[in-house]
């Protein structure tokens, strides 16, 4: 009996021996499983991880920069077709001040009616050609003896007071030569009181006889301001964008900035853009724009100042690229999981 009891003894202190060892086995085990780990994730995993975040950031303000200057560059090419719309109106005057005929058939010795169907025949040639978006424009002439030809209709209203006007004045002291009126409220009765206006030039003609110059009439040829600002949408990305004519920081339009709700803001971006062109950051009502702008060449000018045009892009793509910067985190939050595994 005893015998048997002291053979059950050394069985289990040997089965404790053998345990004890087995726990030391699984010990020296982990810990090397931990150096192993910490090998990997010190010489692998962190700097992955960190070249990782420099590039998503890096590859984030390349995309910045690239978009930006795009939206600059598109913008800055709606500078050639608002001048080649102004220049439609220097080339329909040059139409008329180059026709041989125009000057004599003007001329106060012809009737009101010679003159009438001279003019519209004129216009009507004109616009058959497909060339002068004559559709567009408001075509008006004064003979010497203030009898008016126009392309629109007046119904029966008295546009004679356009005479008086300075820019008007002016082109018969210019003797053949252009002036310009921009941005100016509409002249048309039936427009009187809303915000729409008109660009238009004046440019006066002679009839040479005896040695001497006599005017036989003044032409006024208009546009809706509209029209370019029509065009100006295309260079536009998203509804909030903004863009519009400007002069020496002042916005041209006569309901801009106020129809935004934030017109002080907007008038403290537009004093970094009176003079030159270029571009800048700016934040209005939380929102990230790139600003871009640019200066009308001469003749082209408001009240003897610069004229331009300022566009207001609002950076869209920011909230794409740092959408994809955040993802970052995913990985990391990987490290924990994989930690576990590796202990598991």
């Amino acid at each position: 009996m005893n015998h048997i009891l002291l053979k059950q003894i050394k069985i289990r202190i040997r089965n404790g021996e053998t345990m004890k060892k087995s726990r030391i086995k699984k010990r020296k085990s982990f810990s090397f499983s931990i150096h192993v780990f910490l090998i990997i994730t010190t010489l692998l995993i962190i700097p992955t991880y960190c070249t990782f975040i420099y590039l998503n950031s890096s590859i984030a303000r390349y995309m910045d920069e690239e978009i930006s200057s795009k939206v600059v560059q598109n913008v800055s090419n709606s500078q050639g077709e608002i001048s080649a719309k102004l220049e439609n109106l220097i080339n329909v005057s040059n139409l008329f001040a180059s026709d041989p005929e125009y000057a004599n058939m003007m001329n106060s010795g012809n009737s009101y009616y010679k003159k009438s169907k001279y003019f519209d025949d004129l216009v009507n040639k004109l616009t058959s050609s497909n060339i002068f978006s004559l559709n567009e424009l408001r075509i008006t002439y004064f003979d010497n003896e203030k009898n008016m030809y126009s392309n629109w209709s007046v119904n029966y209203n008295d546009y004679a007071f356009l005479l008086g006007k300075n820019w008007v004045k002016e082109s018969v002291n210019a003797r053949g030569y252009i002036t310009w009126n921009m941005f100016d409220p509409s002249f048309i009765r039936e427009e009187q009181g809303k915000s729409i206006q008109y660009i238009s030039l004046a440019r006066s003609f002679f009839f040479a006889k005896a040695g001497e110059k006599t005017r036989t009439g003044t032409l006024i040829i208009s546009m809706d301001v509209s029209v370019l600002q029509e065009l100006l949408k295309k260079y536009t990305y998203s509804p909030k964008d903004l863009i519009f004519f400007c002069s020496d920081g002042t916005a041209l339009n006569p309901s801009f900035p106020e129809a935004y709700g934030f017109a002080e803001q907007v008038r403290s971006v537009l004093k970094r853009t009176e003079n030159g062109s270029g571009s800048f950051p700016a934040t209005l009502v939380s929102n990230k724009y790139i600003v871009s702008y640019y200066e009308l060449p001469r003749p082209w000018n408001y009240e003897g100042k610069n004229l331009g045009v300022v566009a207001m892009t609002i950076r869209t793509w920011r909230r794409r690229t740092a959408g994809s910067s955040r993802s970052s985190p995913c990985f990391s939050s990987s490290l924990p999981r994989l930690c576990w595994s590796w202990y598991g």
